[in-house]
């Protein structure tokens, strides 16, 4: 309730609150209620800038989708402009939508081939197993995070990060231009096609790279990913949050076990980041022993690798440290 007080004011009817986004609300905050201009709901109220919204997201979505890009740095302005969203609450819209769209393209491409190793899946799962931990402790601190920056400062971070997707991405899309131009790309030999296996021992594991790597859906990533989230999930509930109180007694916003349980998710991530990344690189070693033909595109796990990718995403975890406890002394 506190979070609405920033971009609300007190009202007796929708005229008071001076915008047709807002309507005016009974607000309860457990020990008392006023009248506040809150965003309008969507329904009795659906109207045109709805359905335009609808609109706008659906072809932001499919753009997005189709370049590979999440569509946040599209999503949240539109919610913005269009429905008058504040930043935060834009921020969380635009994570739900991708969320759904998130679904339609895991059924989508969860059936397709990788173009140029057509024995394997185009998803990799073991990508996603290794960048989803430190993609979640992200979402924690960005959710905190959210919370305590001023709007100016979330909107200024909102650019630069949408600048540089930009640029990442333009970056690609040109490179990937010029190798398929070029001809470069070819498709990659089988593992047990490889006409460098000297023994059998690298025949027998270039057998069993091939069959692991020729599952459509290969469950115990997939179990280990949903295991990341119902831990997530959990926490969430032994914590509590808005209107849902902690289901521990004594667990309340700003006390310690209150943090133990916000920030606890984040060690048990780096758990799993560091088993993904060992078997990871272990897979690397295998495939490194059989002379596999890499297919372009494709991330050779070395130490390095394995290691940047979990770093990169725990350092989240020192900002957080410095924006709310203030800085070291």
């Amino acid at each position: 309730i506190s979070r609405l007080f920033l971009y609300c004011s007190q009202c007796e009817t929708n005229d008071d609150c001076q915008n047709p986004s807002l309507h005016c609300h009974l607000v309860h905050n457990g020990t008392f209620a006023m009248n506040m201009c809150v965003h309008k709901r969507l329904f009795p109220n659906f109207d045109l800038e709805d359905g335009l919204m609808g609109g706008l997201a659906f072809v932001a979505v499919s753009l997005a989708s189709s370049a590979g890009v999440g569509g946040g740095g599209v999503l949240v302005p539109l919610y913005m402009q269009v429905s008058k969203w504040p930043i935060q609450q834009a921020s969380a819209l635009s994570q739900s939508t991708i969320f759904g769209a998130g679904i339609t393209n895991l059924f989508f491409f969860g059936r397709q081939n990788h173009p140029m190793a057509p024995w394997r899946p185009l998803i990799e799962y073991d990508v996603c197993l290794l960048f989803m931990a430190p993609i979640i402790a992200g979402s924690i601190v960005g959710v905190f995070l959210n919370s305590i920056f001023p709007e100016w400062l979330t909107a200024i971070l909102l650019v630069v990060a949408v600048t540089a997707m930009t640029v990442r991405t333009v970056k690609k899309g040109v490179k990937s231009l010029k190798n398929e131009k070029s001809g470069t790309l070819k498709e990659a030999r089988k593992p047990s096609e490889s006409t460098m296996l000297l023994n059998p021992l690298q025949r027998r594991m270039s057998m069993k790279i091939e069959k692991k790597e020729s599952k459509k859906y290969p469950w115990k990533t997939i179990t280990a990913m949903c295991a990341q989230i119902c831990i997530l999930i959990v926490m969430a509930i032994l914590k509590g949050g808005h209107g849902s109180p902690s289901v521990i007694p004594g667990v309340q916003c700003g006390n310690v076990p209150y943090y133990l349980l916000f920030f606890g998710p984040i060690a048990i991530l780096a758990i799993f980041m560091v088993i993904t990344a060992h078997h990871l690189h272990k897979g690397y070693k295998a495939k490194e022993y059989i002379n596999y033909d890499y297919p372009a595109g494709d991330i050779k796990w070395t130490k390095r690798n394995v290691c940047v990718n979990p770093i990169a995403g725990s350092a989240c975890i020192f900002p957080i440290l410095f924006c709310y406890f203030g800085r070291p002394s």
